[in-house]
């Protein structure tokens, strides 16, 4: 059909189809426990049941055309959202070159989730150190213990209810109980922040981004602090 000796047919656009990526093998693999999927400028991103993330790992690290490398473990405390935790893993293919990222969701009471030590050693002390900052258990983990903070530090410090202000106890670490500073602060660790945590040490040291801003403190005046916190303020042994 034309409007005029000049016109041209009317032609039917078909859009090109939609590249098939490996979130589409994934979804066809394990259908509803692929809850959502991003494909945000060529970054893959699926979040997975919990009770089929270590299958969905497994796949991906195993499947020909899959996933074999694994980059990192993460998690991010979603404060105002339930299920509240995310657990983050990046995987990478030398083949495609190009990167996956797997993601579970863990309830706020429970956070939860096997360990996939079994399928990639080096993620022992990934794991390690989610459990140590967010209070994530990974069940199945040969050595789940903290890595980085003190065995009897209280709270998990990359909570989102964490207090700001932070806890010092600097060359008293781990001394029961803490030694006293003039700081006279003790900032409250609710049930959020890890489990009935409650009343954190006295701060007695002041750290990069942990001291509190209302307090004007003077290193170099030595009347108020006993001498062993003195020495861990200036650096001394």
């Amino acid at each position: 059909m034309t409007d005029g000796p000049n016109s041209q047919p009317n032609k039917t656009i078909t859009a090109a189809p939609t590249p098939r990526t490996y979130l589409d093998v994934l979804r066809e693999r394990f259908g509803a426990a692929i809850l959502q999927t991003s494909d945000f400028r060529g970054e893959l991103t699926a979040v997975v049941a919990p009770e089929q993330i270590v299958a969905a790992l497994t796949f991906a690290r195993n499947d020909p055309d899959g996933y074999p490398v694994f980059e990192d473990l993460t998690a991010v405390d979603w404060l105002e959202r339930q299920p509240r935790f995310e657990v983050v893993y990046q995987l990478f293919s030398y083949k495609s070159k190009r990167g996956l990222r797997l993601k579970v969701q863990l309830p706020e009471d429970e956070p939860t989730t096997p360990s996939i030590t079994h399928l990639w050693a080096g993620a022992n002390w990934y794991e390690r150190e989610v459990y140590d900052l967010f209070g994530i258990t990974f069940e199945g983990h040969p050595d789940l213990r903290r890595i980085m903070m003190p065995d009897d530090w209280p709270g998990y410090p990359l909570r989102k209810d964490y207090p700001l202000a932070g806890t010092e106890r600097g060359k008293g670490a781990g001394a029961n109980p803490p030694m006293v500073h003039s700081y006279n602060q003790r900032p409250e660790l609710g049930p959020g922040a890890g489990g009935n945590a409650g009343v954190a040490p006295l701060t007695i040291a002041p750290a990069a981004g942990t001291r509190p801003r209302d307090v004007d403190y003077d290193p170099a005046d030595t009347s108020i602090d006993p001498p062993e916190i003195q020495h861990t303020i200036r650096g001394e042994q």
